[in-house]
């Protein structure tokens, strides 16, 4: 049982730790990349961290392993730095006159669209018409 704890910890906190390693080393090739996914599901990551980061300590008390000790590091560092990437995009978007709710970033990940404020065609193309769609300025 306590083996099942410290995998499920390491599968919890491995692919956060990752993804918030990739977007502070974004310059760096090949670990860059494991930013990618961070944007839409950093709150889940968090989540995550936090999640596997107990189960480490508990394996931690349970057995005193060198493992889980260094897990349970990782992942209190991992929501670390989740919570400065976090703080960071809050302010960015709220400096740029957005209002956001970090309760709503917890979506499924994709952005939500608003419908365009117009519709034009802009020139055809081989006869098609080619669309253009005007959001305006709230």
């Amino acid at each position: 049982m306590p083996v099942v704890l410290l995998f499920v910890a390491a599968l919890l906190v491995a692919p956060s730790a990752l993804g918030v390693l990739g977007t502070f080393l974004a310059d760096v090739p090949y670990v860059g990349l494991a930013a990618a996914y961070v944007p839409w599901y950093l709150p889940w990551l968090t989540v995550a961290s936090v999640a596997g980061g107990v189960l480490a300590v508990v394996h931690w008390r349970l057995r005193h392993s060198r493992i889980a000790a260094v897990l349970a590091v990782v992942a209190a560092l991992t929501v670390a730095g989740a919570s400065v990437i976090t703080a960071r995009m809050t302010a960015a978007v709220e400096h740029a006159g957005a209002d956001i709710s970090l309760i709503d970033t917890f979506g499924i990940g994709t952005p939500r669209q608003a419908p365009p404020d117009d519709e034009a065609t802009y020139t055809t193309f081989e006869g098609q018409p080619l669309r253009l769609s005007i959001y305006r300025p709230g």
